[in-house]
């Protein structure tokens, strides 16, 4: 008896931190997705609009990502977008951990860019 309990107590909690963690994973790996397209196919866009581009993914992902640490720049025709954010995680319930996700995306230009018909 005393054995199923100790079992069904670290099933909940291996469940909760599953529940509370790997949403945030998974948000962190479709917001780079769209960032790395984002970067791609964006060498004719200015950076203002690409740094908006990347906010507006982020908050459509729900990626607490602030203006401010969102950086764009270009080497050549390749655009390169960095961001860092923070994320309190619940892993035990009311033990909280945080944790840095951070992204380097340099957008390789498409194989005929800058062809036009």
């Amino acid at each position: 008896m005393i054995r199923t309990i100790v079992k069904l107590i670290i099933l909940a909690v291996i469940v909760n931190a599953a529940v509370n963690v790997v949403p945030v994973f998974w948000a962190d790996f479709r917001f780079k997705d769209a960032v790395k397209e984002l970067a791609r196919f964006s060498a004719k866009l200015d950076d203002k609009k690409i740094a908006g581009e990347v906010m507006d993914i982020a908050v459509r992902m729900e990626v607490p990502l602030a203006a401010q640490d969102v950086r764009v720049s270009r080497l050549g025709k390749r655009v390169v977008i960095e961001t860092s954010y923070h994320v309190e995680m619940e892993y035990f319930p009311q033990q909280f951990y945080g944790r840095d996700f951070s992204m380097r995306v340099v957008g390789e230009p498409g194989r005929f860019d800058g062809i036009t018909p």
